[in-house]
Order: structure tokens, then C-alpha cells, then sequence
């Protein structure tokens, strides 16, 4: 590994992004290697997310792209202009959409299939947004900035924001 940043897991693998060589590396839930560059070539992966067969990874060159679990390239550039700023920092996928922290300030939301974007500022006016977590039930989504140590919680289905400090 090579600057381990992000991992996924899905069923009996875990996928790490390894900043440092730009590759996806593969390995088994006890740690074995599978393959230390199951996906290669990607400039900077800072995120990976899981939705059924689909592996999507955040690079930093503000990409999101779209491979398979088994390593094959669906759209290497499936969203792109995310590094307007200070650059993108985490990823998430959820019911059919890509939930994206980027530009230092905000969260954008993109359709999985097609990376068009659903509301590209979904989220704004945040400080340095480092983590984005979707929790099913009751479909609330978080967002952790570190700059300030604040958790904002936003309820998706009524779009209300909590504050916690």
C-alpha cells in the first residue's frame, strides 16, 4: 500500500484507495492480497463507495469514476469539475445517487448511473467538509467538518438541518 486514504467492503473484499500510487487495491476481510492494483492509473483516489456491483472512486482531479467489484471500467469519468476549489474529499452512494463533499465548502448530489448532477450544491456554505455518511434508516445524512468540529445533520426527505457542536 501506498498512502492508504479510503476502503470499501463488499461481501468477502476490501477495496483500499492508496492516494500515494494512485491505484485501488483489493484483499480479503483477514488482510490477504489479492491484488495490490485491481484498478491502476487514477491521479489521486481520496474516496471509494460500494452500491451493489458498482465501485465508485473520487479522485483529485475532482473525477468520479465508475468501475465493477470484478475491476472493469464502466465510465472512467462518470462526473468530473469537482476540483474548482480546494479540491474533493469524500464520496457516498445512496438510493441511486452519489453524495460528494468538494470545493471546501459544499455537497453536491449526482445521479450513479448517468453522473448527471441532481443538485450539484445540495449543500453549501460548509467549512472544509472532510466525511459524508448516508444512514438508511430513517434516511438521515451526515456531514462531519472537521475544520470547524461540527456534525451537521440533514434529514433528506424534508431537507431540515440540525446543528451539532
Amino acid at each position: 500500500m501506498s498512502y492508504p486514504v479510503a476502503l470499501a467492503v463488499s461481501g468477502g473484499h476490501v477495496f483500499v484507495a492508496n492516494s500515494g500510487n494512485g491505484t485501488i487495491g483489493e484483499y480479503t476481510l483477514s488482510g490477504a492480497v489479492v491484488n495490490p492494483f485491481f484498478i491502476a492509473g487514477l491521479i489521486t483516489p481520496v474516496a471509494i463507495a460500494i452500491s451493489g456491483e458498482n465501485l465508485f472512486v473520487l479522485d483529485g482531479a475532482g473525477r468520479i469514476g465508475q468501475y465493477t467489484t470484478s475491476g472493469a471500467t464502466v465510465n472512467a469519468t462518470l462526473v468530473t469539475g469537482l476540483n474548482n476549489g480546494l479540491g474533493p474529499a469524500d464520496l457516498t452512494v445512496f438510493g441511486g445517487n452519489l453524495y460528494v463533499a468538494y470545493d471546501g465548502d459544499r455537497i453536491g448530489e449526482f445521479d450513479a448511473t448517468t453522473g448527471a448532477p441532481v443538485n450539484a450544491t445540495l449543500i453549501s456554505g460548509l467549512d472544509l467538509p472532510s466525511g459524508v455518511v448516508v444512514v438508511p434508516e430513517p434516511s438521515t445524512w451526515m456531514v462531519l467538518t472537521v475544520g470547524a468540529l461540527v456534525i451537521l445533520i440533514f434529514h433528506l426527505a424534508s431537507s431540515t438541518r440540525t446543528l451539532k457542536s
